[in-house]
């Protein structure tokens, strides 16, 4: 049964056991040294949970969960977690790298990917296979693009046709990179080419959310591959400084306590606020319940 209170979240978590905490560190994965307020990726560069794998057969789409390796390990099937809700509770992020800082995590559910598109000549996008169930009506689903092999040196913009929240095929959508030669690890950002901006794609006017991309085309792109990730935001954190640990209270300061779908394929990404050099550690802290 959901929670009632917080009285029945108290009870639930601590006379009946129904939480969990977990911890761990992930790789920030920068390619080369960054620059403040570039984004990347904290996925395929290992730590807790192992290295995801963002490429594969060219535009072909697949569902991620939380049996794909690299997501951050939660007992999302455990006896007395099936059927109920799970929530955040708190969500704790640090670094040791003072060039990382200050910066943004933000912790995502990763739910469909399309590895290894090209930005020279687009690559035909394959949704044959289908969507998780906990991706819904696509409401709230963002499209990020992750470099998976190291951009030419273009300020490239991808232009994608996308399947909106309400079933309409044919929308309108563009995220660009925002410098030249951008190395893998980065993120395309929202915004103007050849600046930084917000890490998902700018979607057309009126759209709140992604079921599927149908194709993409290129601007000023050159070399290098990207996948194409479908994904739903559950909360963000601030790096503050170097071994500094923030810690976000979704029970109190932030109420809702964010859902945890079943089987989510949990990850991170993160906005860095310097030079911030290759292979650096994430720390992070996850507490969730459930009822």
């Amino acid at each position: 049964m959901p929670w009632s209170s917080h009285d029945d979240a108290a009870y639930k978590m601590r006379a009946l056991g129904k939480s969990e905490r977990m911890s761990g560190s992930r790789v920030m994965v920068t390619g080369a040294t960054s620059v403040a307020g570039r984004w990347h990726e904290c996925l395929s560069g290992g730590g807790m949970g192992g290295t995801m794998v963002l490429t594969g057969t060219a535009g072909l789409g697949a569902a991620l969960s939380n049996a794909t390796v690299g997501a951050l390990p939660a007992a999302m099937n455990a006896p007395g977690v099936v059927g109920d809700e799970r929530k955040l509770v708190t969500l704790k992020v640090s670094t040791p790298q003072s060039l990382a800082c200050p910066g943004e995590v933000r912790l995502l559910d990763l739910l469909y990917i399309y590895p290894s598109c090209a930005i020279n000549t687009p690559t035909v996008l394959s949704n044959a296979a289908g969507k998780p169930t906990r991706m819904g009506n696509g409401d709230g689903v963002k499209i990020l693009a992750i470099i998976t092999g190291a951009l030419g040196a273009a300020n490239t913009t991808v232009t994608f046709s996308y399947t909106n929240q309400a079933g309409t095929a044919g929308r309108t959508g563009t995220i660009m990179a925002s410098a030249n030669s951008l190395p893998a690890g980065a993120l395309l950002t929202a915004g103007v080419a050849g600046q930084l901006g917000g890490p998902y794609a700018s979607l057309q006017a009126g759209d709140t959310g992604v079921r599927s991309i149908e194709s993409y085309t290129v601007a000023s792109g050159t070399t290098g591959t990207v996948a194409f990730v479908l994904a739903r935001e559950i909360a963000e954190a601030p790096l503050i400084a170097a071994n500094v640990p923030a810690i976000m209270d979704f029970a109190f300061n932030t109420p809702g306590w964010p859902q945890i779908e079943d089987a989510a394929c949990l990850g991170l990404v993160a906005n860095v606020g310097g030079a911030l050099t290759t292979s650096q550690a994430l720390n992070y802290g996850i507490f969730f319940g459930w009822g």
